[in-house]
């Protein structure tokens, strides 16, 4: 069994999905999953609240049951990176003030002993966005549908751009975030 939580959202939609398309069988988080999904904790677009409440409650199922966790985490944890890339394995980790406890709960993960994959999503959307210069990390939610089954189905772990394409945009800071990692290591090309 995998649990979803957060399977309420767009991201949590599609992971949900997915796995299921692949013959899973997906729940809520409970004591008999064999991994845990997170797709409550990240921001989905730049005005969401990250959630802290959802990880910690995940890491103690993990601790319990020796689950795996998947943390979908969010693009917006880099610094501005102006026209250079920004890799999940090379990381400038500065959030803007609304995402600053995403890294201390990677931290968190990290820690805890659980094995893990983490995710850094891109700002889900399907539509342009304003007109501006800053690089924008855009993530298809059906992409990460794709992206998490292949990971699961290869026991991945690590740290991973989710990222389905970048666009320029008006934002606040520049993330010019490729996914080229995570689609050569798990074969699942974005749509």
């Amino acid at each position: 069994m995998i649990g979803v939580a957060g399977a309420e959202r767009a991201s949590g939609r599609a992971v949900a999905a997915a796995l299921a398309a692949a013959g899973h069988e997906v729940g809520r988080p409970g004591p008999d999953c064999s991994v845990l999904v997170d797709a409550a904790t990240a921001p989905e677009t730049f005005t969401d609240q990250v959630r802290e409440d959802v990880l910690p409650a995940l890491l103690g199922l993990a601790e319990e049951s020796g689950a795996r966790v998947v943390l979908l985490s969010s693009a917006l944890v880099y610094a501005d990176g102006g026209e250079e890339w920004v890799e999940a394995s090379d990381p400038v980790v500065d959030p803007a003030s609304a995402h600053r406890a995403l890294p201390e709960l990677e931290v968190a993960l990290f820690g805890s002993g659980a094995r893990f994959l983490v995710l850094r999503m891109g700002v889900l959307g399907d539509g342009a966005p304003e007109p501006g210069e800053a690089w924008i990390p855009v993530l298809d939610p059906g992409d990460l549908g794709g992206w998490v089954a292949a990971a699961v189905a290869r026991d991945l772990s690590g740290v991973y751009d989710a990222v389905s394409r970048c666009v320029r945009g008006r934002a606040d800071r520049s993330r010019r975030v490729s996914g080229a990692a995570l689609v050569s290591i798990t074969g699942v090309a974005p749509a």
